[in-house]
């Protein structure tokens, strides 16, 4: 498995060669072992092999344009109803894609992460796409097939990014401190002050400010 998670890398080139269903649904198996909070399991998948319909999905955005080349694309959703606690879901589903993702690779296939969500104009233009109802959100886009590239490893490794326990002195700190003192103070105006204010979207901005 760590070999897999090595060589993974977004391909964006395909063979014109089916796909075997069997690796489809192996690799949409890997997707529904990842973890989600409260065991919420909030996904679901379309799998999408029409040719008119990949090449509308290929006019998402212009980092879309090589899904109308891939075989299949597997649609990421969210089920709003499987919504625990909010803002969770955002990271069940990054967990979930990308265990898709380390599956292709697994199963000797090519696959990228498009992303959709959050950008509402793209959500809405997948969601026309394929049809999809209000309660389901478009999250990514995985084209998946078979690739004249290779899957090869690209060592990523940056000790730099590494600490022990906490840091203690002020000079280790990230030149973007402040920054993320304003957009803490920024989190306690959405918070406290517009109550009603999306909660995914405070959800996000929390996330922010933790990795900063």
């Amino acid at each position: 498995m760590l070999e897999v998670i090595k060589n993974r890398r977004c391909i964006r080139t395909y063979l014109n060669k089916r796909v075997e269903e069997e690796k489809i649904i192996e690799v949409i198996k890997a997707g529904m072992q990842a973890p989600s909070s409260k065991n919420a399991s909030p996904w679901e998948f379309i799998i999408v092999d029409d040719s008119e319909l990949l090449e509308k999905l290929s006019t998402t955005h212009h980092r879309s344009v090589h899904v109308k080349n891939a075989p299949v694309c597997i649609v990421v959703l969210a089920n709003k109803d499987k919504f625990i606690k909010a803002g969770k879901w955002i990271q069940d589903l990054g967990a979930c894609t990308e265990n898709l993702l380390l599956e292709s690779v697994n199963q000797g296939l090519g696959a990228c992460w498009v992303g959709v969500f959050p950008k509402k104009k793209l959500v809405n233009k997948v969601r026309e796409t394929l049809n999809i109802p209000e309660n389901l959100i478009p999250y990514a886009l995985i084209p998946i097939g078979y690739s004249e590239e290779n899957n090869i490893f690209i060592d990523k490794f940056a000790e730099n990014k590494i600490d022990g326990n906490k840091r203690t002195k002020w000079g280790k700190c990230r030149p973007y401190f402040l920054f993320g003192a304003i957009a803490l103070a920024l989190f306690a105006v959405l918070t406290f002050l517009m109550p009603d204010f999306n909660s995914d979207t405070k959800a996000i901005v929390y996330a922010f400010i933790t990795f900063n």
